[in-house]
């Protein structure tokens, strides 16, 4: 039995979600469908608005098989190592053979066009980058205006390198290329509200303003027929039973304490945090009441927001520079099961008989000790995270969650 794989957060799911994996499931002839999805903390750096349980439900509810967890070192690093991880353990699966992804632009050829580009990386390039970078600007932006200035990529190609899930496709064709992992890859064009749209109003919102429609006060009724209903239910459900919705400024607290009582020689050697930014860090820390305040503070040109909210997010787990360096060249992780259907029980056992390299674990308990050194390290930040993540919603809603080393979620 093979699989399509998707790469996802569904932070929260909603219909576009569902649209992608109906779509991806029919053009890849009615495989299964593998997920693999962000834990507690997502890519642009804050925690999940729900519990990563309830999200796999969720998941399985609108028609996914198997999910199995992005570490959370990976879940919340650049675009580059969160795409390159996520794409690396689903090959490892060895059944998923199709990747699937969203993008703006729905055109394949000129995305692997740039991803290829971006592999190579011509000597002209990198001068181009560097030049930018010197001016101070951010490296998403340096990158893209050195992208421009090359004329050798087409107009087409040009106008796709600044829109989210277009940068996040690149990233996965770069690292189906770099890997040379045998994964045929697809998009799905996105239909309804752009990621960055607040508009509630949509059939296809964003999950952006699920969220902030969500912390504004609105009720999630507002969006019923939006989200897939089953899914909705089970969103429903959690947020009657105080396991959500969780925001940064919820744990503001926790990140305003670590920042002052750091040192500056501690805080440099935090993942994402480099040229000087732990001096505004600590300057920050003590000016500002709220989250949106400090990230205010800190913003510079050079500084994305995303940038400043991933490095908040490793002071808050104590992610360093050399945990990341270390746990990115690891031959092999492990495949975190968070939950299946009937289908993905078949899958898993598919997935066991290929006797895959990298340990896949069901039963924490059993699995943990047979981790090596180094998947241990990484798993040990999985578990920080998840009682962090626990204790913020202990402190929200007086709720006792059960901890990471809870079986999978079954959807029979």
């Amino acid at each position: 039995m093979n699989a399509i794989g998707i790469v996802s957060e569904y932070n929260p799911i909603h219909n576009g979600h569902a649209y992608h994996m109906n779509r991806s499931r029919e053009l890849s002839g009615n495989k299964a469908i593998v997920l693999v999805m962000s834990g507690n903390f997502v890519q642009r750096g804050e925690a999940a608005i729900l519990p990563k349980s309830t999200r796999t439900s969720m998941a399985l509810a609108a028609g996914a098989d198997l999910v199995i967890e992005l570490p959370t070192v990976f879940a919340a690093s650049s675009a580059e190592s969160f795409a390159s991880m996520a794409v690396r353990l689903l090959s490892a699966t060895k059944v998923v053979d199709e990747l699937s992804f969203g993008s703006e632009s729905g055109d394949l050829d000129a995305l692997k066009q740039i991803a290829s580009y971006l592999v190579e990386e011509p000597a002209a390039y990198r001068d181009h980058l560097h030049e930018q970078l010197s001016k101070g600007l951010s490296f998403p932006k340096a990158r893209a205006i050195a992208i421009q200035l090359e004329a050798s990529l087409s107009p087409s190609a040009l106008d796709l390198i600044e829109s989210p899930n277009n940068i996040l496709g690149i990233e996965y064709l770069k690292a189906i290329e770099r890997y040379k992992l045998e994964l045929k890859p697809m998009t799905v064009k996105r239909i309804g509200a752009g990621y960055h749209d607040t508009t509630h109003a949509e059939a296809y919102p964003s999950a952006t303003a699920i969220r902030g429609y969500l912390k504004a006060g609105g009720d999630l009724s507002g969006f019923l027929g939006k989200i897939p209903q089953a899914s909705f239910e089970i969103m429903q459900n959690a947020i009657a039973d105080g396991t959500g919705p969780v925001y940064a400024d919820d744990y503001f607290p926790y990140i305003k304490y670590r920042l002052l009582t750091a040192d500056l020689e501690e805080l440099a050697l935090i993942m994402d945090i480099g040229e000087g930014m732990e001096h505004r860090l600590i300057r920050c820390a003590g000016e500002c009441s709220t989250y949106e305040e400090l990230i205010d503070c800190i913003s510079t040109k050079r500084y994305t927001r995303t940038r400043i909210s991933r490095a908040l997010t490793h002071v808050l787990l104590n992610i360093r520079k050399e945990d990341f360096t270390l746990l990115n060249e690891m031959p092999s992780p492990y495949m975190r099961v968070l939950g299946f259907t009937n289908r993905g029980r078949r899958l898993l056992k598919e997935i066991k008989n290929r006797e895959p390299e990298w340990p896949v674990i069901i039963n924490v308990r059993d699995s943990y000790n047979r981790l090596d050194e180094q998947q241990r390290r990484c798993f040990d930040i999985d578990l920080r995270a998840t009682a962090l993540y626990n204790q913020i919603l202990h402190d929200k809603f007086g709720v006792k969650m059960p901890n990471d080393f809870q079986m999978p979620v079954i959807r029979y």
